[in-house]
């Protein structure tokens, strides 16, 4: 997506929310999504696909380590430029979103297993719903950590 694009659907939105937070949080959504629907189908992929030797538990953590690794590297540099406006490549943002990352896809894989054990729920199901709320998290944790704007 341009930038060219996003100006005319921003120029949609009602003037009082046209505020920086609400624009922000519109584009963090906007690259979110990409980024489960891009995880989502590398999850399935390797799930049902490819891994389906191995056991249930280790299954579920390795595909959901490929997925993560794909769609954060393409969701960091979407966030870093288009979402938080960081024009400089930082080591330290960068560090701090790998430690988001690591926190967000161990929470995942966990809670994953323990809805599809206890529950029997389909693991792509289950990720759907607690990868939304681990990233509604994220957004707080990257504005306000990994992308804080140094003080001048």
């Amino acid at each position: 997506m341009n930038s060219i694009n996003i100006d005319k659907l921003i120029d949609r939105i009602p003037k009082p929310l046209r505020k920086d937070k609400y624009i922000r949080f519109f584009k963090y959504v906007l690259s979110g999504t990409i980024a489960v629907v891009v995880e989502l189908i590398l999850f399935s992929a390797f799930y049902y696909l490819i891994l389906t030797q191995m056991e249930e538990n280790t299954r579920t953590h390795l595909a959901n380590f490929i997925a993560r690794v794909s769609s954060s590297v393409m969701n960091y540099k979407i966030n870093r430029r288009f979402v938080f406006g960081s024009k400089r490549e930082d080591i330290t943002f960068f560090a701090k979103f790998a430690l988001v990352w690591i926190v967000q896809l161990e929470l995942s894989s966990i809670l994953i297993n323990l809805v599809n054990d206890s529950f029997g729920v389909e693991p792509w199901i289950s990720k759907l719903l607690f990868d939304q709320l681990l990233a509604f998290a994220s957004y707080n944790v990257q504005l306000h950590w990994v992308f804080k704007k140094r003080e001048k």
